[in-house]
């Protein structure tokens, strides 16, 4: 079948590929706020303060690596597998100097103004020691919170170039036995890369086969079709309502109106939270992640005529340029939690959450912002 046809018969790929670029900017635009760490808020609604059983950091690295299997993987099979390798090369080199340099300088300004210890990324080295902290960045053991994801980021790119290989053998389940296996084995070793590139890798192997996927999905029946979509939402909309009450359901389980005793409450999380778990990274962690990126991508897609009329001006812009959107705010990050002080209120905290991401968002406007910050 061509492409038109597949495409056509798949039903408005345009928009399928716009949904993607809306989906990375809200998880960008949620990320902001979850770095802000500033609640009770408004924004809780739509990040969950980022708690729940799976977060906008697992939705951006999965579309991430969905989006490399498409583009590098499938879309780019005809180009030489050396141009597509220095591309990947290249690009992960540009990332590992933007990790270094912003963890350093997170670091450098960390430790000389005051920041609320609560507002501060973790850091396993003693202030002032130099060196540790050098060796720990320059070897990115260590990469400061604001900037976590872009030495996650870098290491999946390096590894990108023999994933594309093995997809032009048509080797996928090496890929996927391979993610699987290291996966397991990052866990014992209690090494963060190795396990988030299940999340990374897992997905790309979606990305190379998309065409394939929605032309499957096209040949189904009406029926079939709608009954694939409603199950993804309504177990997406169930585990979402779960997840929010075993995470954030402090105020259902204390005061006079309790459902169940605080007691009892405690007793259920801890052993439902290394369920699913963020370190390591639990295999329900994975799943759900999983399922409610596939669910928000399908809303979306239903969603793209609202968006494109009342958000695209900022989704859009967040989506396309998700790099220089992250690498900015933590930026940014550094004066906001210097001179705003911590407060309960919150109106208080949700008009700094909107005008942080109004003010990235003009920011990305910016030529020289363009030109200077990676995309």
């Amino acid at each position: 079948m061509s492409k038109p046809a597949l495409s056509k018969a798949a039903g408005l790929p345009q928009e399928r590929i716009i949904a993607l670029d809306y989906l990375r900017g809200f998880f960008i635009l949620v990320i902001i706020i979850d770095h802000l760490n500033r609640w009770p808020s408004l924004f809780v609604v739509f990040t969950g303060q980022g708690a729940l059983w799976a977060s906008a950091a697992e939705g951006f690295f999965i579309i991430s690596g969905f989006l490399i299997g498409y583009i590098r993987g499938r879309k780019d099979i005809k180009k030489p597998l050396r141009e597509v390798t220095m591309k990947l090369v290249k690009r992960a080199a540009m990332l590992y100097a933007w990790s270094v340099g912003l963890s350093l300088l997170y670091i450098v300004t960390i430790w000389n103004l005051k920041i609320d210890p609560s507002l501060r990324p973790d850091m396993f080295f003693a202030q002032y020691d130099w060196r540790d902290a050098i060796t720990q960045v320059v070897s990115q053991n260590y990469a400061a919170g604001w900037s976590y994801f872009l030495k996650l980021y870098w290491i999946m790119l390096l590894l990108s170039p023999l994933v594309v290989y093995l997809f032009r053998k048509r080797l996928e389940w090496v890929v996927a036995a391979i993610s699987i296996i290291t996966w397991l084995i990052g866990i014992p070793l209690h090494t963060d890369w190795l396990q988030w590139q299940i999340l990374f890798f897992l997905p790309a192997i979606a990305g190379f086969h998309l065409d394939t996927i929605r032309a499957w999905f096209a040949e189904r029946t009406p029926r079939t079709r709608k009954t694939i979509t409603w199950t993804i939402f309504g177990s997406f909309a169930f585990t979402a309502a779960l997840s929010a009450f075993w995470t954030l359901g402090w105020p259902l389980v204390e005061g006079a109106h309790a459902i169940m005793s605080r007691e009892i409450y405690v007793q259920y999380r801890t052993w439902i939270d290394p369920l699913f778990g963020r370190d390591p990274v639990a295999a329900l962690r994975i799943i759900t992640s999983f399922l409610w990126v596939t669910a928000l991508l399908l809303l979306f897609h239903k969603l793209v005529p609202f968006i494109k009329k009342w958000l695209h001006w900022l989704l859009l812009s967040f989506g396309t340029r998700s790099l220089t959107a992250y690498t900015m705010h933590g930026l940014l990050l550094v004066g906001v939690q210097t001179l705003l002080p911590i407060s309960t209120n919150i109106y208080y905290n949700s008009a700094i959450g909107l005008g942080m991401v109004l003010l990235v968002w003009l920011l990305l406007q910016q030529k020289f912002i363009q030109r200077v910050f990676p995309r």
